[in-house]
C-alpha cells in the first residue's frame, strides 16, 4: 500500500519498515495470519459474520492498529472477519511497542469502552483482570487510568460479589449489570433463588428485584470491590450552590447510593421533558420516596 510520503515495497514488512512506519505514523499492508492477538473480548460467530458482510459490501473502513512486533492493539473483530473473507493482507496503522503489560491492557480496554464494543460481562472480566494484574490499584486508580467515572467501575465490578450462576447468566446475556449490582448485596448462597425468579419472570423488573433483595440480609462488604465498607443509614450532602441532598435507606452503601442517584436523575430528566415543575415531580414520585431504591429528598 502506498502512503502519502513513500511507496513501500510489496511483500511482508520487515522490522525496519515497521519501526519506520511507527515513527512516521504510516499505514502499511500486513499479513493477516501473522498478527499476534491478546484480545479483550470474544466475538460470537454471528457478530463476525455480520462484520464480514459489512466489509464485503463497504470495504475495510477503519485500518487495524498493530505494534512494531505485529501485536494486534485494536481490530480483533475486523481481523476475524477478514480471515472469514479470505483476505491475506490488510492495512494497519503501526504504533511503538514500548508499553508495559498493564499499559497494553488499559489501552485496549479504553479503546473498546469508548467505541462501546464490550458487553457487560466483558467490562466486568477486563476490569477485574486489570485489578488482578495491578494489585496496588483500587477502583479509583482504575477509573483514572481508564478515564472513566468511579461509579461506572463500581457497577462493572459488581459481578465480583456474585456467584458463578449469576456471572454465567450475565455472560450469556440473560441478565444485565444492573441485576448484578442488586444481587451482589445478598449472600451468594441466597442469590440462586432470586436469580431463578428473575429468569423465569416471577421478578419481572429491576424494581421488583430490588424489593426481593431488600428482604434478604445484606452483606457487610462492598460487593463491587470485594473490600469492606461502612454501611450508613443516611447520607447528607451540601452542593456548592447551597442545596442539601439527603439519601436514606436500610444499611445504605456507596453502590446503592450510586444506583439511587442514577435512577433519580433519569426520572428527573423525563419529568423535565414533560414540563413538570418540582412540586409535580415530588408528588408523582411519592414526595421523593423510591420504593425500589430507598428514599431521596432534596
Amino acid at each position: 500500500m502506498a502512503t502519502k510520503d513513500k511507496e513501500l515495497p510489496i511483500g511482508p514488512p520487515t522490522q525496519e519498515m515497521l519501526d519506520e512506519a511507527a515513527e512516521k505514523r504510516w499505514i502499511i499492508d500486513v499479513l493477516v495470519d501473522e498478527l499476534i492477538s491478546d484480545n479483550v473480548r470474544d466475538y460470537p460467530p454471528q457478530a463476525v459474520q455480520t462484520l464480514a458482510e459489512s466489509i464485503r459490501q463497504n470495504g475495510l473502513l477503519l485500518p487495524l492498529t498493530i505494534t512494531t512486533k505485529l501485536e494486534l492493539f485494536d481490530g480483533w473483530g475486523r481481523t476475524l472477519a477478514l480471515k472469514l473473507l479470505g483476505w491475506k493482507t490488510a492495512p494497519a496503522r503501526v504504533i511503538k511497542s514500548e508499553m508495559s503489560r498493564t499499559e497494553w491492557k488499559v489501552g485496549q480496554l479504553t479503546t473498546s469502552i469508548h467505541l462501546q464494543k464490550l458487553t457487560d460481562y466483558e467490562l466486568y472480566e477486563n476490569c477485574a483482570g486489570l485489578l488482578k494484574l495491578r494489585a496496588d490499584w483500587d477502583q479509583k486508580a482504575l477509573a483514572k487510568h481508564l478515564a472513566e467515572k468511579e461509579w461506572n467501575i463500581s457497577r462493572w465490578l459488581s459481578p465480583s460479589g456474585c456467584n458463578s450462576e449469576v456471572r454465567d447468566a450475565l455472560k450469556t446475556g440473560k441478565i444485565g449489570i444492573s441485576d448484578c449490582v442488586r444481587l451482589a448485596r445478598v449472600p451468594e448462597d441466597e442469590q440462586a433463588a432470586i436469580l431463578a425468579e428473575r429468569l423465569n419472570g416471577t421478578i419481572s423488573n429491576l424494581g421488583e428485584l430490588e424489593r426481593a433483595v431488600r428482604t434478604r440480609k445484606k452483606q457487610p462488604a462492598s460487593a463491587a470491590s470485594g473490600r469492606t465498607s461502612r454501611r450508613r443509614a443516611k447520607a447528607t450532602f451540601v452542593s456548592t450552590s447551597g442545596t442539601t441532598t439527603a439519601i436514606s435507606g436500610e444499611r445504605l452503601d456507596m453502590a446503592e447510593m450510586i444506583e439511587v442517584l442514577s435512577e433519580l436523575l433519569k426520572l428527573a430528566r423525563k419529568a423535565d421533558q414533560k414540563g413538570w415543575d418540582l412540586a409535580t415531580f415530588e408528588q408523582v414520585q411519592g414526595q421523593g420516596k423510591r420504593n425500589s431504591e430507598g428514599e431521596v429528598a432534596a
